[in-house]
């Protein structure tokens, strides 16, 4: 069961998470506990307090909360994976690297910065035009929902062209990857 306390200071919810732990160890000593941390060093101090309150923190766990809804999603539909940065940025490598979508004029752009096919340097700003897509790509997946929603209906939402040029071929890219039959 999920228990949400919240608190402007991180201190003022040592105490509830603490009796929390307490009780859940009471009734399951040997399950474990995940407490969903925005980064390690909030693991390390909660670690730290519940260990003052409690004497030990044992048999906790501190994942991210992408990390954590991944696990979750994915355990309640099995076939279901949660494609995150570091597997997307080598789909959209491959994406980008196959003759079949050099083949694609909204993709010029791309095909602009990353220069000539088959050498060193071309490969590598590929790579890491893929690497901040991938992550450019899980951002819109969080805050840009109806963007691309929008996109999946062939609509672009800049209307400004300077962002209009850049959001046409993020969207063909983008829909390459992710509608029926793409890459993903």
């Amino acid at each position: 069961m999920l228990q949400l306390h919240y608190s402007n200071r991180l201190e003022g919810l040592i105490e509830p998470l603490a009796r929390a732990i307490a009780e859940r160890q009471h009734r399951d000593p040997l399950r474990q506990i995940a407490i969903v941390v925005p980064n390690r060093a909030v693991e390390q101090f909660v670690k730290y307090r519940v260990a003052e309150h409690l004497g030990i923190a044992a048999n906790l766990t501190f994942p991210f909360l992408r990390a954590h809804l991944t696990a979750i999603a994915q355990s309640a539909t099995p076939r279901l994976r949660v494609l995150g940065a570091n597997p997307l940025q080598l789909v959209i490598f491959n994406c980008l690297m196959s003759q079949k979508t050099r083949a694609n004029s909204a993709l010029a752009p791309a095909w602009e910065y990353i220069g000539g096919s088959g050498s060193p340097e071309a490969e590598l700003r590929c790579f890491e035009l893929s690497g901040r897509l991938a992550k450019l790509f899980e951002e819109y997946s969080i805050s840009r929902r109806a963007m691309l929603a929008q996109w999946s209906g062939d609509r672009l939402t800049a209307a400004d062209t300077v962002f209009a040029d850049s959001e046409k071929w993020q969207q063909a890219l983008w829909r390459i990857i992710f509608e029926a039959g793409g890459a993903a």
